[in-house]
């Protein structure tokens, strides 16, 4: 069984997959298929070992938003070494202690099984290739060593002998909170709930329509839908009509073979029953009348979903001034997030680029005997023909504030935007004060 899930991943990968054309010839199968068949005959190959093989096997196309997985719904759950890391020059830093509760948030790895992490990041260069430094997950290398070499934040050396956890369940967050009396501070994890994000919209419409200053934090968001944010937009732009004209940048083929359309039209499908937002389910049921309508056509471009009455927003008053935060971990719809916002005069980006993740997007899901998923891309923007050397979909922020060891401890983003929105605020005081006494 394993062998025939491998060849059908194979068989997607070279025909299914939006970057089949691009990347044609840049995979090993046999390779892979040999280790699958030599664990196999040696009653060695376990569930884990083969999501690992087959996971290795898609680096080769060098896509995160490719990835094979055991099911939610499996007993069997994903490993994690407990903690999550972040390198910073040759160390990587302790970002999160999650299940491991023997190394300390703000601790220091120097060395996996006595090998230096810029050795490391040599050796794995295949896995961890990133255009910028410290975007790089390091969750699959560490699970591959027994050891590792730690400092404490006292600056205590001590080696710590690595552990294997379930993966710690995702829960969302979909949140408004007030800062000062003008500031509020939205974060928003994921764009996979058009409800709740409405529903979020709807309860603090007042607060949104009347406070001044609004921070909105995307750095950890880990996608979903482009509609899932549409209710938020409003607040992105000044008031009266703004028309956004994104084809240049989001023009995209789709990869309508038979397989994907099935697959995609099922999603959709369940998705309808299950989604009440009525922006959101128009914008799906368009969706799934084009994977209809172009069932067995190869690449097609979907042109009824980039109209110009998508694009139209209509902008308010309040807030007066917006900051988005932005991370290497914002991807997906998070990005296009970002991008939207960066194109209003009253939002400023700030923070480091976002993951460049919508190269090839819309993704849809094989599964096998409800054990195993493959999550692949369906679509690749045109740009792509144009665009070298970089993610074509990498969101860029208008203040870049560079990572360091400092972040673990304080959010020196947050801080920075709260104390520059305040300054902004004085200034204003002063000025409305000023205006005051020459009247």
């Amino acid at each position: 069984m394993s062998l025939e899930i491998f060849e059908d991943v194979v068989s997607i990968t070279h025909h299914d997959y939006a970057g089949c054309v691009d990347k044609w010839g840049w995979d090993q199968p046999e390779k892979y298929m040999k280790m699958i068949q030599d664990l196999e005959h040696r009653g060695l190959l376990t569930s884990l070992k083969f999501v690992e093989i087959v996971q290795s096997y898609l680096w080769d196309f060098k896509d995160p938003h490719m990835f094979f997985k055991i099911t939610d719904n499996q007993d069997l759950k994903e490993l994690s070494p407990g903690f999550k890391v972040r390198r910073y020059e040759g160390r990587l830093y302790v970002t999160d202690t999650e299940e491991e509760k023997r190394i300390t948030k703000g601790s220091y790895i120097t060395a996996l099984d006595g090998v230096s992490i810029p050795k490391l990041l040599e050796k794995h260069q295949r896995v961890l290739a990133e255009s910028f430094p410290g975007g790089e997950n390091w969750t699959p290398i560490i699970r591959q060593y027994a050891y590792c070499e730690v400092t404490d934040p006292e600056g205590n050396h001590h080696t710590l002998s690595l552990k294997a956890y379930e993966k710690k369940e995702y829960v969302p967050e979909y949140s408004l909170k007030q800062l000062d009396e003008e500031i509020w501070l939205m974060r928003l994890t994921d764009f996979d709930d058009p409800d709740a994000i409405s529903q979020l919209i709807r309860q603090n419409e007042k607060v949104l329509s009347q406070t001044n200053y609004l921070i909105i934090d995307v750095r950890k968001n880990l996608g979903g839908s482009d509609t899932a944010f549409a209710p938020i937009v409003p607040f992105l732009f000044d008031e009266g009509t703004t028309m956004l004209h994104l084809q240049d940048d989001y023009d995209m083929q789709f990869r309508c073979i038979e397989r994907n359309c099935e697959l995609q039209i099922k999603s959709i499908e369940k998705a309808l029953k299950q989604i009440e937002e009525p922006q959101a389910r128009e914008s799906l049921a368009l969706y799934k009348k084009m994977w209809e309508q172009n069932r067995g056509k190869g690449f097609v471009t979907f042109s009824e979903l980039h109209s110009d009455e998508r694009m139209r927003i209509s902008g308010r008053t309040k807030p007066e001034r917006v900051a988005v935060l932005t991370d290497v971990t914002c991807g997906s719809a998070g990005e296009i997030f970002a991008d939207v916002a960066k194109r209003s005069p009253k939002v400023t980006v700030i923070g480091r680029p976002t993951a460049g993740l919508n190269d090839y997007a819309n993704l849809t899901m094989m599964k096998w005997e409800g054990c195993f998923e493959l999550w692949y891309p369906t679509s690749r923007l045109t740009k792509l023909d144009h665009v070298k050397g970089r993610p074509a979909s990498r969101v860029d922020p208008d203040v870049y504030i560079p990572w360091t060891p400092d972040h673990i401890m304080e959010d020196v983003d947050l801080k920075r935007v709260v104390t520059s929105l305040v300054s902004y605020r004085t200034k204003q005081v002063c000025k409305v004060n000023l205006e005051r006494e020459r009247k």
